[in-house]
């Protein structure tokens, strides 16, 4: 099996060599190189030196740049891109200096991407806790997929649950190949996981991997902000119970189990001889 290099910082790739994925097997089962090295034990322990780039937190704002952000957040959430005009961001933000959005982000576009970074970064927090429980990372789809969108739930509650789920969702259907959900942008711990899906879907090509991917978390996301709207308009049980919860995770799993797509007569190919990588 082929073994996929996760990028490390510099002053490891010359100390330590290569760093592999943590779910290839190697000869006599005692796992990669990741599972001994230091990045390994820093990102599993939410060491914050291992983060990419260390992108700026929320605190790390000041005031006004704080309430721009929150603003260009609930706007996208409640009314799509379209809606994010630079005078309604003030508005909303309660600025009345027309250049406090260059002065602070430089432009509109890096002010939504500035908040992007940011919640990514909180839900990361989240997801390397949960590693931290974990002796190593699961080797089946369903382990893999919760830690991939289950963060979503500890990192946020209640409206900003909602905000945060809306935002996303506006963004990727705005325009799914915006540089942002780039690969090479991912936060450190869901690199790790997202790798691990990607190799336990081995067969899949690049394409049909993350469409299935990118419908897995679309639905996900759009489940956990309808459910919670719904639960709250009718006090229904079902969209805040764990049932609804597995049923938008056994969902997601159904997408990255079925077998290949074959390019070749435009149909599934057939789990005989596609080999598919999950064996339930």
């Amino acid at each position: 099996m082929q073994h996929h290099v996760v990028p490390v910082p510099r002053h490891d790739v010359t100390d330590h060599g290569p760093v592999h994925c943590p779910t290839c097997p190697v000869i006599g089962g005692r796992g990669c190189a990741l599972s001994s090295s230091p990045y390994f034990r820093l990102a599993w322990r939410g060491g914050l030196a291992m983060r990419f780039g260390m992108k700026a937190r929320f605190a790390d704002h000041g005031p006004v740049a704080q309430k721009l952000l929150l603003a260009v957040e609930e706007i996208i959430a409640e009314r799509g891109i379209e809606g994010a005009s630079i005078r309604e961001i003030l508005r909303v933000a309660k600025q009345g200096n027309n250049s406090a959005i260059y002065r602070h982000f430089g432009s509109k576009d890096r002010l939504i991407r500035a908040i992007y970074d940011i919640r990514q970064a909180e839900v990361d927090d989240c997801r390397m806790t949960r590693m931290q429980r974990l002796p190593k990372l699961p080797d089946d789809i369903r382990g893999l997929l919760e830690l991939f969108l289950l963060p979503v739930l500890d990192a946020f509650a209640g409206r900003q649950r909602w905000i945060y789920s809306q935002f996303i969702l506006h963004l990727i259907l705005n325009d799914p190949f915006d540089e942002a959900f780039d690969t090479r942008h991912e936060e450190p711990a869901v690199r790790l996981v997202h790798q691990a899906l990607r190799t336990r879907c081995a067969d899949m090509s690049d394409q049909v991997f993350t469409m299935r991917l990118s419908v897995a978390v679309t639905n996900f996301l759009m489940g956990v902000s309808y459910g919670d709207r719904v639960a709250n308009l009718t006090g229904g049980r079902y969209p805040q119970s764990d049932q609804y919860l597995e049923d938008l995770i056994a969902t997601g799993c159904a997408l990255l189990m079925q077998p290949p797509f074959d390019d070749n007569d435009g149909t599934a190919g057939s789990a005989a001889n596609q080999g598919c990588p999950f064996q339930g």
